[in-house]
């Protein structure tokens, strides 16, 4: 028979287990970080870049 402890238990076992994030998952979210920090920075020169453009 199986008591509600070991019940519950097992649950935690197995919550633990399925949102458990993998390293694929954590090198994923690595990589987009970097890009997205690239961007923003890229996105910050070209704001800040005089502009050559004509003057009217």
């Amino acid at each position: 028979m199986i008591t509600v402890v070991e019940l519950l238990q097992e649950g935690n076992l197995i919550i633990a287990r399925t949102f458990q994030p993998t390293p694929v998952c954590l090198a994923v979210a690595g990589i987009y970080w970097v890009i997205s920090s690239l961007l923003v920075l890229v996105l910050r020169n070209i704001g800040r870049r005089p502009s050559h453009g004509r003057v009217a």
